[in-house]
């Protein structure tokens, strides 16, 4: 237990494994928050097409944040900049799970939420090798 709450208040390492731990934990809660938005919207009677952009934008906002406060170490950019480069990667991110998605609800024939649930995992390793490669990677000035 004591080892979880050392990595809870640890700073955020350059370490990758670390930053994958850190990055699963978030990403794991985000996308519990994502099925969730999801279904709600799809209970309001949200057609399964529209739903996934509003909840693809409401788990953005939710991932962002704790990714940049911990799950990579601080790049050194302006917050402006990280959530520029952010907002890029989960253009990406969308349009692998859009595809993803519309394979598997409207070819195969899943369910619109199993489709979702999958879309997201199809999506989540192209989003997290863009972001720690290149959203969140520290920023070096060079001396002159």
């Amino acid at each position: 237990m004591q080892r979880i709450i050392r990595l809870v208040r640890s700073p955020a390492s350059h370490h990758p494994a670390h930053q994958l731990v850190r990055y699963g934990i978030v990403a794991g809660c985000g996308y519990l928050l994502a099925i969730a938005f999801y279904s709600g919207e799809l209970a309001v009677g949200i057609g399964p097409y529209p739903a996934l952009g509003i909840a693809f934008v409401l788990n953005g906002i939710f991932n962002f944040t704790l990714i940049r406060i911990w799950a990579f170490p601080p790049s050194g950019r302006a917050v402006r900049s990280d959530l520029t480069r952010f907002g890029i990667v989960a253009a990406v991110s969308f349009v692998f799970n859009y595809a993803s998605f519309a394979v598997l609800y409207s070819v195969i024939g899943l369910g619109a939420s199993t489709s979702q649930r999958l879309a997201i995992l199809i999506a989540a390793p192209v989003t997290f090798l863009l972001n720690r490669l290149w959203s969140f990677r520290s920023h070096r000035v060079e001396a002159s």
